[in-house]
C-alpha cells in the first residue's frame, strides 16, 4: 500500500514538473507574441504610410500628366490659330499688294 502511495506521489510530482515547464513555455510564448504583435503593428503602420505616400505621388503624377495634356492641346490650338491667321494675312498681302 505504501508502494502505491509512493508511486502515485511520484506520478503527481512528475505531472507538476511537466505542468511547471509547460506554464513556463506558455509564458515565454506569450512574451514572444507580445513582441511579435508590437513589430507587426509597427510594420503595418510603416506599410500604410508608404501606401499613403505612393497614392499621393501617383495622384500628383496623374494631375501633372493631365495638366501637360491640356497644355499641349492649348498650344496646338494656339499654334493652329496663329498659323491660320498668318495664312490669311499672307493671302491678303498676296492679293492686295
Amino acid at each position: 500500500m505504501l508502494w502505491k502511495k509512493n508511486k502515485a506521489l511520484i506520478k503527481f510530482n512528475q505531472t507538476l514538473a511537466i505542468n511547471r515547464k509547460t506554464r513556463s513555455l506558455i509564458d515565454d510564448l506569450r512574451g514572444e507574441r507580445a513582441c511579435f504583435d508590437n513589430l507587426s503593428r509597427k510594420y503595418e503602420k510603416a506599410i500604410n504610410e508608404q501606401q499613403r505616400r505612393m497614392t499621393e505621388v501617383i495622384e500628383a503624377s496623374t494631375a501633372a500628366y493631365e495638366m501637360r495634356y491640356i497644355k499641349n492641346i492649348e498650344w496646338f490650338f494656339i499654334y493652329t490659330y496663329y498659323f491660320i491667321l498668318l495664312y490669311f494675312i499672307f493671302i491678303l498681302f498676296y492679293f492686295f499688294f
